[in-house]
């Protein structure tokens, strides 16, 4: 019989993705989903039990105590009670691997986790997740008072479950800010090797920003990345969390830092189409200029995938009218490579681009060079631009009209009075 629990996904592109530890190992929850505590059991170490110096042989059958895990789990009180009685005083594997450390760390609390602990349990068992009670604790939202005594009997606070999370990522991914703050104060490691979900990258990837200031005021490294090169930075970029971007740029980090794949934050943030992301990454002084190994901009990723607000973004915002020019020019050249006519006639419609500056003979040349391009599409494309020409052209013509009328009307009224005032005062005579 397999355990089963409250559905809750989370994926992040923090180097690794998984599913929330609470659903694997589940907690108490109300009809709305949301995890409580029991409140009919004891919730400080004041809890007294009677002494257990050792644990005993199992004396419930596995199946029994699977059918009272599956009624805790679904908030059957009785059910937990003595679940956790059974975990005080018998020994036992589940199916999950699941031990009583484990059961003790989801349902019970500080003083039944003292009274196991002293009974000599192994503290850092693992679930065939690869959980210790310290994990599950965390993300079940135990009492702090009941994380303290774990890391009090000297839990490892730096194990890595199957999903390569060590307690203070499951803290960050589904615990609190004071389990958090707990596990930050105790001294756990603040990074690890790549393959391994970095802190500071998670606590960016989920925007939260107070754990995220924790983490650096005790020590974490902006430039520690996971085994994609991706740092703190670029998660939260990617991932549209404007505030915890912000913080890390206030708090120093490089806007600029470039992932295996040679590609910065800009880079990812347009082509995913985060626009709040690339404004403050442009304002903090992101390169738009800067290629990757093979020769893209950041708006090249816009284009591939369609985001035509945002290359209207990358060219306009907070930029020169050199610049502008520039990009502009790169955006259409770009367009016509990719055979991106759709986007290329809605370029076309954009008020906010200056087409008198874009070299459109420079771009019929390109059109004529590749060979890769059909003959409706290079049709089509010629046409939208000899049609923009033709209105270009009849603008300036219009301004033209307007400039010369207006500067006859200029100059015309300083002769005006002296000529009309006469023929007024002849015809009032009359």
């Amino acid at each position: 019989m397999k355990v089963s629990g409250v559905s809750k996904c989370l994926w992040l592109a923090i180097g690794v993705s998984g599913q929330s530890i609470a659903s694997e190992h589940a907690a108490v929850t109300t009809s709305n989903g949301v995890w409580k505590e029991p409140s009919h059991l004891p919730l400080t170490s004041s809890w007294k039990a009677p002494v257990v110096t050792e644990k005993t042989p199992i004396k419930s059958s596995i199946d029994d105590i699977q059918r009272l895990y599956d009624r805790a789990i679904s908030g059957d009180r009785s059910a937990i009670d003595k679940l956790v009685n059974v975990a005080l005083v018998e020994d036992f594997s589940m199916e999950n691997n699941d031990t009583p450390i484990h059961i003790m760390a989801r349902f019970g609390n500080a003083g039944q986790m003292d009274q196991l602990i002293h009974s000599g349990v192994n503290i850092d068992a693992r679930t065939n997740k690869g959980d210790t009670a310290l994990h599950i604790a965390i993300s079940s939202e135990s009492t702090t008072e009941l994380i303290q005594s774990l890391i009090n009997a000297g839990a490892n606070k730096n194990l890595k479950n199957n999903r390569g999370d060590a307690p203070i990522v499951s803290a960050l991914r589904f615990g609190t800010f004071e389990a958090v703050q707990l596990l930050v104060t105790s001294g756990v490691e603040l990074s690890f090797d790549k393959q391994y979900t970095q802190p500071l990258s998670a606590a960016a990837g989920l925007g939260k920003v107070k754990e995220l200031e924790l983490l650096v005021s005790h020590g974490a490294e902006f430039d520690i990345s996971n085994q994609y090169g991706e740092s703190a930075l670029y998660l939260a970029a990617i991932n549209g969390q404007i505030q915890a971007l912000q913080a890390l740029i206030r708090l120093g980090a490089n806007v600029d830092s470039v992932s295996n794949f040679g590609v910065t934050a800009l880079h990812r943030a347009a082509e995913f189409g985060e626009l709040e992301a690339v404004k403050v990454l442009i304002e903090a002084g992101a390169d738009r200029r800067f290629l990757s190994p093979n020769d893209q901009l950041p708006i090249e990723g816009a284009i591939e995938k369609d985001q035509l607000e945002m290359v209207e973004v990358l060219i306009n915002f907070l930029t020169t009218n050199k610049e502008k020019k520039y990009f502009s020019q790169k955006a259409l050249a770009i367009m016509i490579k990719n055979k991106k006519l759709k986007m290329i006639t809605s370029f076309f419609k954009l008020k906010s681009i200056n087409f008198s500056e874009i070299d459109f003979d420079k771009l019929l040349t390109i059109l004529k060079k590749r060979k890769s391009l059909t003959k409706t599409f290079i049709h089509t494309v010629t046409k939208l631009i000899d049609e923009k020409k033709a209105s270009l052209k009849q603008n300036v013509v219009w301004y033209m009209s307007t400039a010369l009328y207006t500067s006859i009307v200029i100059a015309a009224i300083p002769v005006f009075p002296p000529v009309i005032i006469p023929l007024l005062r002849n015809r009032e005579e009359d």
